[in-house]
């Protein structure tokens, strides 16, 4: 949208269509006592906002579109890191609990 000029409405309800499923499915997940479904539904919602990110990332840079400064990339990276360890514990500690439980 930003560099093609594609309605940044459609754009927007395009993401929205991405992201509101999962959040309101965990809402009603946990609301309900499925806490299980419930974090299988945010992690959906993750899973959708890493990659809706990744994929405006990689547009603008092909479109020769770089960042304002290498400074705030590698601030970006440090915290996408950050959220994928945070991930992989979060799904290890899953696991081990699920094997533990069984």
């Amino acid at each position: 949208a930003f560099s093609q000029g594609a309605s940044l409405s459609l754009v927007g309800v395009m993401i929205a269509v991405a992201l509101v499923p999962p959040l309101a499915a965990a809402g009603l997940f946990v609301g309900n006592g499925e806490l299980h479904l419930g974090g299988q539904a945010l992690l959906l919602f993750a899973t959708n906002l890493v990659c809706i990110n990744a994929a405006g990332i990689v547009t603008f840079l092909l479109q020769g579109l770089p960042p304002r400064s290498w400074r705030m990339t590698g601030s970006v990276l440090a915290v996408w890191f950050f959220v994928l360890v945070l991930l992989a514990g979060l799904l290890t500690l899953r696991a081990v609990t699920a094997d533990a439980l069984s």
